[in-house]
């Protein structure tokens, strides 16, 4: 036991993080460009507060690689060294991991403390238990049921938490999944097998904006949320008026992506205009 779990803290020192992402499988039809981590912030925008420090979802994603093939020392034990860096015994791990990426990938204070804007962590080193997990990020208007890579997906009603890998038009998709029969590995889900998706704010989204846009609003952000859509293909005017048209866009883009319906862009609907995939 003792070998295996250095063996394991070994994997985990290792600088980096670790191998790519595979490419897409040929046989599984991905979205034209994948998702949109290079896009560039608006000239003369703001941004959040230190979010140019905040980790790619290439980064979270890479982080949670190097945890394939970590499992438990004996099997069925629930002991490694994620659970050991976790502080609280050897415990159910899947939320523990996806903490563990987190803090690995960037979301933290320098300190040793997990640290995410917006998201009230359990403990110094995020989440144990999956429905804490999921209710932090709900209340920081961060779950819903559109993916993204890099978000943590929740399964089977609070008792599985895994990384998003990739998403696929077909409703494929793959994840990186620790406490998996009692290993890390990579999986391949469908839609109807998750129940919802944590967002971590990343980088490469611009800051909403603080108000609600509706029927109505006037303004830069207006402008801005307007010439995203023009370019995702929507037939929209980039006028700065929150008009019937624009209306009209939002709720077919909110009912494409299993986002509030609406018709009005809250943080959710303003974040998925730039991370969601473009179909």
């Amino acid at each position: 036991m003792k070998a295996r779990l250095r063996d394991d803290i070994q994997r985990l020192l290792i600088s980096g993080y670790g191998e790519p992402p595979p490419e897409v499988d040929d046989t599984v039809p991905a979205a034209a460009g994948g998702f949109d981590d290079t896009i560039a912030i608006p000239p003369n925008r703001p941004v959040v507060e230190s979010a140019r420090s905040w980790p790619s979802p290439d980064a979270l994603v890479g982080a949670m690689v190097t945890f394939l093939g970590i499992g438990e020392d004996p099997p069925g034990s629930n002991c490694n060294a994620i659970t050991r860096w976790y502080g609280q015994g050897c415990i159910p791990w899947a939320a523990v991991a996806v903490s563990k990426a987190c803090f690995d990938a960037g979301f933290n204070d320098g300190a040793g403390h997990w640290a995410m804007p917006g998201i009230a962590a359990r403990t110094e080193h995020g989440f144990a238990w999956v429905a804490d997990l999921r209710r932090a990020f709900k209340a920081a208007g961060r779950y819903d049921a559109s993916p993204r890579r890099g978000d943590i997906a929740i399964v089977g009603g609070d008792r599985h938490a895994c990384l998003v890998e990739s998403v696929h038009l077909n409703g494929i998709v793959r994840t990186i999944e620790g406490d998996y029969h009692d290993d890390c590995v990579r999986n391949a889900r469908t839609m109807a097998s998750i129940d919802g998706f944590c967002h971590p704010p990343v980088w490469g989204v611009p800051r909403w904006p603080g108000r609600y846009l509706e029927l109505g609003s006037q303004g830069d952000d207006v402008r801005v949320f307007q010439s995203r859509m023009a370019e995702r293909g929507w037939r929209i005017p980039v006028d700065g008026v929150y008009g019937p048209q624009t209306q009209r866009v939002v709720d077919a883009f909110q009912h494409q992506k299993h986002l509030d319906n609406d018709g009005i862009v809250g943080p959710s609907t303003w974040e998925a205009a730039w991370r969601a995939v473009v179909t």
